[in-house]
């Protein structure tokens, strides 16, 4: 099955994470931390279902993919996850900036803030607590919690979707800016 709905710029990005989100966690305990583990088909990663609520996402909302796995720290796994998320017509719009111990809210928040005149409306689908983390209260609603064990499903859908399209996770609910955006070194 493919998705026909082409990631474009949109002022709703969708923060995404891969392991937990797209397929259970369990099935990337080694990825992306070596090359051997992003093998292709049939390795129980890029399920079927996980992509198809992600498309229904995408076209029911008009969001836009913002990586914020750590897939998108490696040239190679980055490349990858283009490759799988491109075989369903989804495009990556942007990734996350890397600001190390920080944490993923605050990477997140990050984004947010330099694209904050292009932000109508957010969601953040992630099987982590970011909630828990110090930044992660400035990602209110906007942030849904996925289940590592399963991957998203359509509740996490129907949630996300409500949020994105009644715009109630919006850049007021954002923190000063967290400062400028480190160098990814080069962009993929």
């Amino acid at each position: 099955a493919s998705c026909s709905a082409v990631c474009r710029p949109s002022p709703r990005p969708r923060p995404l994470d891969i392991d937990g989100v797209l397929h259970p966690a369990a099935a990337d305990a080694a990825a992306p931390a070596t090359e051997a583990a992003c093998s292709g088909d049939g390795d129980g990663r890029f399920l079927t279902e996980c992509l198809e609520h992600l498309c229904r996402l995408l076209k029911e909302t008009g969001a836009c993919i913002v990586l914020s796995s750590s897939w998108r720290l490696h040239p190679q796994h980055f490349a990858e996850a283009r490759q799988r998320l491109g075989e369903w017509g989804i495009g990556v719009h942007d990734a996350t900036p890397c600001l190390g111990r920080r944490g993923r809210a605050a990477e997140i928040l990050a984004w947010l803030a330099e694209h904050s005149d292009e932000v109508e409306s957010f969601v953040v689908l992630d099987d982590m607590d970011l909630l828990g983390s110090p930044e992660g209260p400035f990602l209110g609603n906007g942030c849904i919690p996925v289940n590592g064990d399963t991957g998203l499903a359509t509740s996490d859908v129907e949630r996300a979707s409500a949020v994105l399209l009644a715009g109630t996770a919006t850049r007021q609910a954002m923190p000063p800016v967290l400062g400028p955006r480190p160098s990814l070194g080069h962009r993929w």
